[in-house]
This record gives C-alpha cells, sequence and structure tokens, in this order.
C-alpha cells in the first residue's frame, strides 16, 4: 500500500550510530560519578520490523545531557527489572537503536530508560530518565480481508486477528485512483467504511482495502505491522434502470429484455408477471440481457430486476427492485387482409390487456406513419388514403400494428419493429 513512514530514517541512523557506538564486555562502573543531571524528553520514535536487518528496532530520542561522555540504555519487559543492552560512547548522541543486539519479539510491551556516564564510564543512578513504554510492531495481518456487506453507501470487511496488536489502520483506495489513503482506525477486526477522501462512498463503486496491525504504547507511540495482502470490495450497485424489450416476434413466447450494466453487479435477479400480476417466472442471470421462453402470448406483461453482490462468503447482498416496466406483445397480422382501388383493410390477432392500438401504414418501411388510433377491442382497420394518395391495388404497402399500455403517466408500446408488406401478385 505504500504507506509513507514520517518518523525517521532508521537505516542511515542505524549505520551512523554503528561507527559511535562501543559495545563494551562489562557493564560500566555505578561507582558515584559527578552528578552531570537527569536525562529528560525521552520518546518512542520507531518501533517496526526492518526487512534490511531482519530484525525488529526500537528507536528513542532524548535531550542531550551537558558533559555526558556518552549514554547507557536499560531495558526492562514488567518496569521493575532491567537490563542494560546498549551503551554509546558519544556525547553528541540523542538517539538510540534497541535490537541490534538484543531480539525484541513482535507485538510486545517493553520499558526503556536512559543514564548519561562520565568519561570514567561511571554513571550516578539520579540521573537516570524516568522509564517509557514502548512497544514493537505487531505481527501483520495475515489471510484475505473478507467483505461481510455492503449497502449503496458503506461496506463492511473483516480479517484476522494479528498477534500482538491493539488496534488496525484502514487503508482504502478507490477504483481508478492512484493511491492508498487512511480511512479509520478500530480496535477490533472488522471494519465499516462509509467514507472515502471526507466524502461519502458511493453506490456501484469499487474499492480496494489494505489494513495495518498497530501496537500504541501508552505514551501515543503507534508501531504498524507488515501491511496486509489487499482485497477488492464494493457498495451495491445501483437501483437498475432502463429495463427495454429488444425482441418479442409476434406470436411468439419468446421475449428479450436488457437493462443497464452495473460496473459492481455478481449477477441479476429477475422477476416476470403476467397481466394479472401473477409471477410466472423467477430468474438469476450474471449479465444484462434474460429470454424470457415462455412469455405470454399476444399479452402484456412487466418485469423488474435488481442486482446482487456475493460476500466473501457467498452470501448475495440485494439492491432495491428496479421500476416495473411493461411489455407488450406485438401482434401477427392475419392473411386475410383486403386490397382494392380505394380500400385498404388490415386484420390482427387480438393482444389481451391493452389500452388501445396504434396502426402505421407507409408506401415504403421507412415512411410508415400513424394513421390511426383504435379501441383494444379492435382487431381491423380500413383506409382509403395512404399518405395523401388513394389507395390503389397495383401499390405496396407497408403496415405494423403497435398494441399500447398505458400506465400511469407512461405508454408502453409493442414495437419491436416488425412491419408487413402488403400486395396483390397480379400475372
Amino acid at each position: 500500500m505504500n504507506k509513507k513512514r514520517n518518523y525517521l530514517k532508521l537505516s542511515t541512523l542505524f549505520f551512523s550510530l554503528l561507527l559511535t557506538m562501543v559495545f563494551a564486555l562489562a557493564i560500566p562502573s555505578t561507582s558515584k560519578a559527578a552528578y552531570l543531571g537527569k536525562v529528560t524528553n525521552l520518546k518512542q520514535v520507531a518501533g517496526e520490523y526492518f526487512k534490511d536487518y531482519g530484525k525488529y528496532i526500537i528507536a528513542v530520542e532524548y535531550k542531550q545531557v551537558a558533559g555526558a561522555y556518552g549514554y547507557v540504555a536499560e531495558l526492562s519487559t514488567n518496569n521493575v527489572s532491567w537490563t542494560p543492552v546498549d551503551e554509546a560512547y558519544n556525547s553528541s548522541a540523542d538517539t538510540f537503536l534497541i535490537g541490534t543486539k538484543t531480539t525484541l519479539k513482535p507485538g510486545t510491551t517493553y520499558y526503556i530508560r536512559i543514564t548519561p556516564i562520565d568519561s570514567n564510564y561511571n554513571f550516578d543512578s539520579a540521573d537516570t530518565s524516568d522509564s517509557l513504554q514502548v512497544v514493537t510492531a505487531p505481527a501483520a495481518v495475515s489471510g484475505t480481508i473478507k467483505q461481510t456487506g455492503a449497502k449503496s453507501n458503506s461496506v463492511s470487511v473483516s480479517w484476522n486477528k494479528a498477534t500482538g496488536a491493539t488496534g488496525y489502520d484502514v487503508y482504502v483506495q478507490k477504483s481508478g485512483d492512484s493511491k492508498f489513503t487512511y480511512n479509520g482506525s478500530t480496535t477490533s477486526t472488522s471494519y465499516k467504511m462509509t467514507k472515502y477522501n471526507s466524502k461519502k462512498a458511493t453506490s456501484d463503486t469499487k474499492y480496494s482495502v489494505g489494513v495495518y496491525a498497530t501496537r500504541t504504547s501508552n505514551a501515543g507511540y503507534k508501531a504498524y505491522s507488515l501491511a496486509s495482502s489487499t482485497s477488492t470490495v464494493s457498495t451495491l450497485p445501483s437501483k437498475t434502470k432502463k429495463l427495454s424489450g429488444i425482441y418479442w416476434k409476434p406470436g411468439s413466447k419468446s421475449l428479450s429484455i436488457s437493462w443497464t450494466a452495473s460496473n459492481v453487479a455478481s449477477g441479476y435477479q429477475v422477476y416476470f408477471y403476467n397481466s394479472k400480476n401473477k409471477l410466472i417466472k423467477k430468474a438469476t442471470t450474471t449479465t444484462n440481457l434474460y429470454t424470457l421462453t415462455k412469455a405470454p402470448k399476444n399479452s402484456v406483461c412487466y418485469a423488474k430486476v435488481r442486482p446482487f453482490i456475493k460476500t466473501s462468503s457467498g452470501k448475495k447482498l440485494y439492491s432495491a427492485w428496479s421500476k416495473k416496466t411493461y411489455f407488450v406483445s406485438q401482434p401477427a397480422l392475419t392473411n386475410n387482409f383486403t386490397l382494392t382501388d380505394g380500400r385498404l383493410t388490415v386484420k390482427w390477432n387480438k393482444v389481451s390487456g391493452i389500452s388501445n392500438y396504434a396502426v402505421y401504414i407507409g408506401t415504403t418501411s421507412k415512411n410508415m406513419k400513424k394513421v390511426a388510433t383504435v379501441s383494444s377491442k379492435s382487431t381491423s382497420y380500413t383506409t382509403s388514403k395512404v399518405n395523401g394518395s388513394t389507395v390503389s391495388k397495383y401499390k405496396s404497402y407497408y403496415v405494423k400494428v403497435v398494441p399500447q399500455k398505458k400506465v400511469g403517466g407512461t405508454t408502453y408500446k409493442g414495437d419491436y419493429g416488425h412491419y408487413y408488406r402488403l400486395y396483390l401478385i397480379f400475372y
């Protein structure tokens, strides 16, 4: 996740201190030394695992004591029993690295204190700093970050507990963005993301999530584990829109519909109802296209769709249902049409459950115009003129009949591009 470390460049510090640090075989004498002054302003500035060294390193800073020849660091696990761990014989030293000689454990709390020494390697316990609680970073979160829930404006995730962690920092990257950003902290192994970069999380959006396990001392220093693996999660898809019938051949029971695809959906649930509001089909599809093979012939039906995503456990999380969209079968014309000079009569099969029919006639397939709207009880229409000219039995005419269903303020049309050419054959 490329998390920035702002506390210290430990590599440079480590090697510079090695040049001035003397690892004596004997501990400096506890003989009474001239009073140098107490070490103050002790604070932790590092406590992470460094691959270059293969160790956990604790770094502390403190205020230099005037006249000090060097300093001795002591380490404790209980703030009672102390063990000298490093000596720095350099009066300008104001930083200690702990862990170069002593093996520190991950996710562990220690205590450190620092004492100045004089040129004879003596020190006075009165000069010893107050003890400071310090921590090493916990182990990294192992395994996969799992998505456990989602809403249109939130994502819930969980992960395995990390050894030695007292908390977790969550980093998130929105799909299409270039970097991870801090999103929040928690002391549990679960997290609900409701915002991204101070703005509300948005529906139909993918995010990548990563976690740093942390351990915090009572002085406020937070040590970070190595980064976890990242996982892609998502909010719920947006409500499905723009359902449309793309094919319903006259007289057929095969109705194909499509809708606007989601960016994140694992699939879609589709329900079909007949004109009497009876559920006739439940279906699931992974694409934004579905064909109902047993649609009510020469009738009306409606459909609704809702997308879903799957959690890491396979549970389906559904968005809201789309608005009901009605589909109307386009009728087939019967063969007993009438075409004479001055008269054209077209007939069609009845479509049940509609409001009316719109009749279109033209002399080509491209110039068909609506010539009439007739009752839902009608199954024929007669005209004497087409495009302003008297009907002639020596011409061909193009006809389509479009059944219409009015629901509220919306009119749904059974127009799937099917038309008929009517003409007489002369020998």
